[in-house]
């Protein structure tokens, strides 16, 4: 998926000041500089063996992190990097980052933009520039994952962001899939995300939808995902049925639940069956049922509550 399609398209991504700046503008005798190998003294020699040039100064000025390095005891090995220093020159080895990610972030600090290839390389050049802690590369990719932000493209981007560390496109995520949960639930990748994401979003006061019925539907898409395979190797037709603790049965109406008892997923898990049958419960007690707050529809909810509960509110 991130090959192509809407994660694959290609995207400039820029960094909001410019990156190399004197007296207020771009200072183009860098690149040429490093174009010509002219006073580069430092080079990072990376995880797959490629050896990226860049000037110390540069990057000791744009990176706190590699400004304490470069100017610390020579020799330093850390679990991310190790070194050595010689007349002229210093030599960094970096055991966690590969070549192209490290070129693509040394031609940023020099450039102030870059042209990339959708959410894989942004995610890698975002774990690269989290690694050497160059903030305006961290900023800028996650700004161009942001972008490729959609319905389709919600759940795909909410792993990526997770591996790789993007709380700002997590965030971001999490925050579409609540407002657009109806969408983001029929999407292709939904049914990939971790059971613990599903949840945070199942028990989320503010989720959006147009009625409960609408978030089970979402649930039982997920949790019936691989049944096929999980029944042929003996296993529970079902997967994650404790998800369904968070649905709020007791909001749906009578005749909602009355077909659900006769639907055949949830006639495969006991448990389900016994949260339907409690909803039901609550309704012939006449028992009042508390609705999201995201629900967009509050006549369905009206309607989830018990004869009794309806008659006292028609009195009010």
């Amino acid at each position: 998926a991130l090959q192509g399609g809407p994660l694959g398209q290609t995207l400039e991504v820029e960094a909001r000041k410019a990156a190399v700046a004197l007296f207020g503008r771009e200072c183009v005798a860098w690149k040429e500089m490093l174009a010509e190998g002219e006073a580069v003294d430092l080079s990072f020699v990376c995880a797959d063996q490629r050896v990226v040039r860049a000037h110390r100064l540069l990057l000791a000025g744009s990176s706190p992190m590699m400004r304490r390095v470069l100017k610390g005891p020579l020799g330093q090995v850390t679990t991310a990097l190790h070194v050595q220093s010689s007349p002229g020159q210093t030599q960094v080895t970096l055991m966690e980052c590969r070549g192209w990610a490290v070129d693509r972030l040394v031609q940023f600090l020099y450039g102030g933009k870059l042209r990339v290839s959708g959410a894989a390389e942004l995610a890698e050049l975002f774990s690269v520039s989290r690694h050497l802690d160059v903030a305006a590369l961290q900023e800028a990719a996650e700004d161009g994952l942001l972008e490729l932000l959609t319905v389709e493209t919600c759940c795909d981007l909410l792993m990526i962001a997770e591996e790789s560390g993007c709380s700002r496109v997590l965030e971001g995520c999490r925050r579409l899939v609540l407002e657009q949960y109806g969408g983001v639930s029929r999407s292709g990748s939904w049914v990939n995300l971790a059971e613990n994401e599903v949840e945070l979003v199942l028990k989320n006061e503010r989720l959006v939808a147009v009625d409960e019925e609408q978030v089970l539907s979402g649930a039982m898409r997920w949790m019936s995902h691989g049944m096929k395979d999980r029944l042929a190797n003996g296993r529970a037709a079902l997967r994650g049925e404790r998800l369904a603790m968070h649905i709020r049965f007791a909001t749906m109406s009578t005749h909602q639940l009355q077909q659900l008892q006769q639907d055949p997923l949830i006639a495969r898990s006991q448990r389900i069956r016994a949260m339907v049958e409690q909803g039901l419960s609550v309704h012939r007690a006449g028992t009042a049922a508390q609705p999201r707050q995201g629900l967009r529809n509050p006549a369905g909810a009206r309607a989830a509550v018990g004869p009794a509960m309806q008659q006292q509110q028609q009195q009010q």
